[in-house]
């Protein structure tokens, strides 16, 4: 009995050796010299370590996230791959045939579904009192400094006023309006006429995302996206 528990011994320790012998060599594995200088795996492994850790944390983390949330989306059939894949050739200029990226352009799909879930588009949306006229006729309201108050002036002189709602940028007038505030009287000289305009008020406006727009900001949309989604499931890195 003595005799071959000492044999199992010698087995385990035999074995214990080789296993350090392997790890050691392999930890310790030469990969680059410097001027005589030994650069180990145990180095490099290192750094991947400390560079690359939190990353690949994340990417696992998103990853099964993502798993769950696609388990809600009825899969792509053919045709809804082929008008994705249009739209999938904006981010991989490279990509020509469908068939070559049947699966980069399903996760396309996937995103591009949760995107139009999950993140909203704000865009300012600017309501307006209007005048037209020459200098001479709308004097009365250039030292106005309340939209009521370009309101009642307006009223008291006969002046006619237009309730327009702008875009901050994409409007008749063609005027960027994104450093105006509230109340801000805004000059517009078109040939002998004066427009002013005074800002009644400034809302932010939710408007879907449109294909073309998530393929255009297609990465941001992808860090919004993880963001929001990490909130949702309550992540929490340790």
């Amino acid at each position: 009995m003595k005799k071959i528990s000492l044999i199992l011994s010698s087995v385990l320790v035999v074995i214990l050796v080789i296993i350090s012998l392997k790890y050691f060599g392999e930890t310790y594995k030469r990969v680059a010299t410097i001027d005589g200088e030994v650069i180990v795996k145990k180095d490099i492994s290192k750094v991947l370590d400390e560079k690359y850790f939190d990353r690949a944390v994340n990417d696992v983390v998103e990853d099964k996230i993502k798993h769950e949330e696609i388990k809600t989306i009825k899969a792509p059939n053919q045709k809804t791959l082929e008008k994705t894949f249009i739209y999938y050739q904006m981010i991989n200029k490279g990509a020509k045939d469908l068939s070559d990226h049947i699966e980069d352009t399903k996760e396309y799909y996937y995103n591009t579904v949760l995107i139009k879930k999950y993140n909203e588009k704000k865009k300012k949306q600017y309501t307006v009192l209007s005048a037209k006229g020459s200098h001479k006729d709308l004097s009365n309201l250039l030292n106005t400094s309340e939209a009521e108050e370009f309101k009642e002036v307006a009223k008291k002189n006969n002046i006619k006023i237009k309730r327009e709602i702008l875009d901050v940028q994409d409007n008749e007038y063609q005027v960027d309006l994104s450093n105006y505030k509230k109340n801000a009287l805004v000059h517009i000289m078109n040939k002998d006429k004066m427009i002013l305009i005074i800002i009644k008020n400034i809302q932010d406006k939710k408007t879907k995302l449109s294909n073309e727009y998530i393929a255009d900001t297609y990465y941001r949309q992808l860090t919004l996206l993880n963001n929001k989604l990490r909130e949702k499931y309550n992540v929490k890195n340790f």
